[in-house]
């Protein structure tokens, strides 16, 4: 009995499926959540930073999570300039006094 050529293949076709396509899929999509979680943290903490600033013009408490840097900035004497850092991201938000 005479096999059909492309049967032989087929087994090697699988294999380079799943080690490129599968493989290159999950590498995009672990990139993206990755990238996704930073920007999230980033926009979280410069919510963090209007809130702060706000706080800080209206004389209330601040209320810092651990690990949240808070640098206060000369911006004049009406405007009040804080900058918040947290694992290696920056961000800053002005106030009005």
């Amino acid at each position: 009995m005479r096999q059909p050529k492309f049967s032989s293949d087929r087994g090697s076709a699988i294999l380079e499926f799943l080690a490129f396509v599968l493989v290159g899929q999950l590498l995009i999509f672990s990139g993206s959540m990755t990238i996704s979680q930073q920007l999230t943290a980033k926009v979280s903490l410069q919510n963090l930073a209007v809130i702060q600033a706000r706080s800080i013009s209206k004389n209330l408490d601040l209320d810092l999570p651990s690990g949240v840097l808070l640098t206060e900035r000369s911006c004049g004497a009406r405007f009040l300039c804080i900058v918040l850092s947290q694992n290696g991201q920056t961000v800053s938000a002005v106030s009005i006094r």
